[in-house]
């Protein structure tokens, strides 16, 4: 919400987190600006839909909340059924469904893995998918996959991710490494001569901050090392299956207190 222009100056102001809350044994409701992640992947985040990371994002401790409605029914299973709303205003500043979000997940646990399912509405898309985390051995298998149907045309588009991450000591350090292959279905094989010339699905959800890929498979390897209880470094290589291009990025973390924390970083 913008308070105040002038010839050289504009004053705006945000709230990222104001929302009410009730918990009560079996229910919960969420009412307000608040985050929801909804997915399992590790770089790429094809199931949030809401307001995702960007997969070069380094620090991930605070995340943009949306407008919404959040309603939450736990069962004595241990599986739980969520109603998420998601209130957006269009280029014209109004709240209109054309622009929102609606969506219900089932979440079960199946012995020592995890599933969730969902459909919904977003924006003027039909949006069904679901999300699959296994135990192997020691490390953890995850899947998640979103068919869209386009109202437009009503054409699918399936996008996915699969990753498997593990956690272990090297020479006394704690490690982690992992590894995330990406299928972004609204990509194209072979990029055009002239932006422009992108499909108008991949360009809208470029535009809404939703895909941050022009292609259409990805892979992502990466780690982390605790140097010191002080110190931590992390290595992420993420490369396009189609064209050979890359990105590789390394941070250098240093937490002083719990009050501080120094980062630094190259990509």
């Amino acid at each position: 919400m913008s308070w105040h222009d002038g010839d050289r100056h504009r004053l705006v102001h945000r709230f990222d987190r104001l929302a009410v809350q009730y918990r009560g044994a079996t229910w919960g409701v969420t009412v307000g600006r608040e985050a929801v992640s909804w997915g399992s992947g590790l770089v790429f985040q094809p199931m949030d839909l809401f307001s995702p990371f960007a997969p070069t994002t380094v620090d991930r401790d605070f995340k943009n909340g949306d407008d919404l409605l959040i309603v939450d029914k736990l069962f004595s299973d241990g599986s739980d059924l969520q109603f998420l709303g998601v209130a957006r205003r269009n280029l014209e500043g109004d709240a209109t469904s054309d622009v929102a979000s609606a969506a219900l997940k089932w979440r079960q646990f199946l012995g020592g893995s995890e599933m969730e399912l969902f459909g919904g509405k977003h924006y003027r898309d039909q949006v069904y998918g679901g999300s699959l985390r296994v135990p192997v051995g020691s490390a953890m298998l995850r899947t998640d996959l979103v068919a869209t149907r386009l109202d437009v045309d009503g054409d699918w588009y399936v996008s996915g991710i699969l990753n498997l991450d593990y956690s272990f000591d090297l020479v006394g350090r704690s490690s982690y490494v992992f590894a995330e292959y990406y299928h972004n279905d609204f990509g194209v094989s072979t990029l055009p001569p002239n932006p422009v010339l992108l499909p108008e699905a991949l360009t809208e959800r470029l535009l809404r901050g939703e895909v941050f890929n022009l292609m259409r498979d990805y892979l992502a390897l990466g780690g982390t090392i605790q140097w010191h209880p002080l110190w931590t470094q992390s290595l992420t290589l993420i490369g396009n299956l189609q064209d050979g291009s890359s990105i590789l990025q390394t941070t250098l973390s240093y937490v002083p207190s719990d009050q501080a924390t120094i980062d630094a970083g190259v990509t």
